[in-house]
């Protein structure tokens, strides 16, 4: 098979097929990595050259993820956050103390997202296309979408928005509609977007580590996958790949969001758990399947959104529920910030070695036509890497 160009690649796995090579994806906020595969020291003033320049020498697809100086801002509406790294920033105080003026802030919110319109479309594709050109061939985003509940939830605080919610549940629904109008109003506006990339990530934290944070039927009934739906729609009709993003483990709502059109998962963030669920769910998923699955091999009923009747309600086969494993690094979570590890081992034997890559090695499979594409962790490792630790984390570097 002739070399693909980093996108080529992408795309390619995107649409599960099978590419020239696993395409590598990571989000890197270690200064040490990035040094390295840049051959200079990074600092705030050459960050937004250095980086990228790091990142495509090893990465095929990355996010624009840039540090910044530690210190303390409030925001526009009285959120105070405070950074005491380059990389990490944490929101420390809500201009609301209490229900009341809770309340009385989300129907001003409510008013802002309804007032909001699309001004600056052309300088935000001016500076996408800028980021474009600084990444060279790295594929970043196109656009980015962030889903009403989780919009919600993270901005006010997840115990604040259940209170709210119980006490308000007429308001609560206007602001997450209103969230999501806003939203569309924004990607309607974005209609050259693929002049950036073919790739779209749409966020929405809807996981704890072992399991939902809602239940399947509180995220249908509030019409998250009918939004995640509408957005991948939207995308779609520019032409592109949406990559559907949450922490934790989303194994119980994956048939959901085939349902609204996601092309992709990042991360599988418990890796042999959620895998072994995915593979009771939606049958096999090594291997490309010779014939349809038998029908007892379906994944649960898929409910259909409200309010949107062309998507039909069923429960596809299992071989139609293809997956594709693409390689990631995982991101760190011990406060070192961003480190790449290795994969679990018992992933090996979800897995098994190819023979011509040797041991260890993970072959991308094509599975039919239809499914997600899951992004699993691996390590950031060419040929002749090695393994070394860095501020107490396991980073691959070259020897």
């Amino acid at each position: 098979m002739a070399e693909m160009t980093k996108e080529e690649r992408v795309v390619c796995a995107l649409s599960r097929e099978e590419p020239d090579r696993v395409p590598l994806y990571d989000l890197v906020d270690n200064s040490e990595i990035i040094q390295h595969y840049a051959g200079e020291k990074l600092t705030l003033e050459n960050a937004h050259d250095v980086i990228p320049r790091a990142l495509n020498r090893v990465l095929d697809t990355t996010r624009v993820w840039m540090p910044h100086a530690p210190g303390r801002r409030v925001d526009d509406r009285g959120f105070a956050h405070e950074r005491g790294d380059w990389w990490n920033e944490w929101q420390v105080s809500t201009p609301f103390h209490n229900m009341v003026e809770l309340i009385a802030f989300v129907k001003d919110e409510i008013e802002r997202l309804e007032a909001w319109q699309p001004t600056d479309t052309d300088a935000e594709l001016k500076d996408a296309l800028i980021w474009k050109e600084r990444f060279g061939e790295v594929v970043i985003p196109a656009s980015t979408a962030g889903e009403a509940l989780s919009d919600a939830y993270i901005l006010v605080g997840l115990d604040q928005f259940v209170y709210l919610e119980s006490e308000a549940p007429d308001l609560v629904d206007r602001w997450l509609k209103a969230l999501h109008a806003r939203t569309m109003r924004r990607l309607q506006a974005q209609t050259r977007c693929r002049e950036v990339s073919p790739i779209a990530w749409v966020f929405d934290d809807m996981a704890y580590k072992g399991r939902l944070m809602f239940s399947p039927r509180y995220l249908r009934a509030h019409r998250v996958f009918q939004n995640i739906a509408e957005i991948c729609d939207m995308y779609h009709s520019y032409g592109l790949k949406v990559i559907f993003h949450s922490d934790g483990d989303i194994a119980p709502v994956v048939p959901d969001l085939i349902a609204a059109g996601v092309d992709a998962l990042a991360p599988i963030d418990t890796p042999v758990n959620t895998k072994v669920a995915l593979r009771s769910q939606l049958g096999s998923i090594t291997g490309t399947p010779s014939r349809p699955a038998p029908a007892t091999a379906t994944a649960p009923p898929i409910s259909q959104p409200a309010g949107n009747p062309a998507r039909v309600a069923r429960s596809p086969p299992a071989a139609e529920m293809a997956i594709v494993s693409i390689v990631r690094g995982s991101t760190c979570r011990h406060g070192c910030g961003g480190s790449l590890t290795t994969p679990h081992p018992a992933l090996a034997a979800l897995d098994p070695p190819s023979p011509s890559r040797g041991e260890g090695a993970q072959e991308p499979k094509h599975h039919g036509n239809r499914g997600l594409a899951v992004w699993i962790p691996s390590p950031l490792e060419g040929e002749g890497g090695e393994q070394r630790r860095v501020r107490g984390c396991s980073a691959a570097v070259e020897r």
